[in-house]
């Protein structure tokens, strides 16, 4: 198989590859693994991405500082990072968020501490 297989397989079973029911149970897979890495301090997180063109639903992962960014965001940091303007911060908020939204459950969700961005000046 080429490609990601995480676009369409959980699992291999007797009676072939078993496939993500949809969005959610991909979002709870993503939930379950991303839980483990956290527990065991390791800078990983799993999400869900939808193709712009195809809107084919895959898995993709971030690691490291990358991984620990998404972590933070989670925990209701805001990014501030050095010499970055308010708008480009904003932006790399939104994607962060919405990384971090797509690797949790509902539930994680809704337990998350995201921060509100500051309001831009007119």
């Amino acid at each position: 198989m080429t490609g990601n297989r995480l676009a369409v397989v959980t699992r291999q079973g007797a009676d072939g590859p078993a496939f993500f029911s949809g969005i959610d149970h991909m979002r709870v897979w993503c939930a379950e693994r991303n839980r483990k890495a956290r527990t065991a301090d390791w800078p990983h997180w799993l999400y869900v991405s939808e193709d712009k063109e195809t809107h084919a639903l895959t898995i993709k992962s971030r690691k490291g500082s990358d991984a620990l960014d998404v972590w933070k965001v989670i925990s209701g940091w805001y990014p501030d990072f050095e010499g970055w303007d308010a708008e480009r911060l904003a932006s790399e908020f939104r994607i962060l968020r919405h990384i971090a939204k797509m690797g949790l459950d509902d539930e994680g969700v809704r337990k998350c501490r995201f921060t509100n961005p500051p309001r831009m000046a007119a």
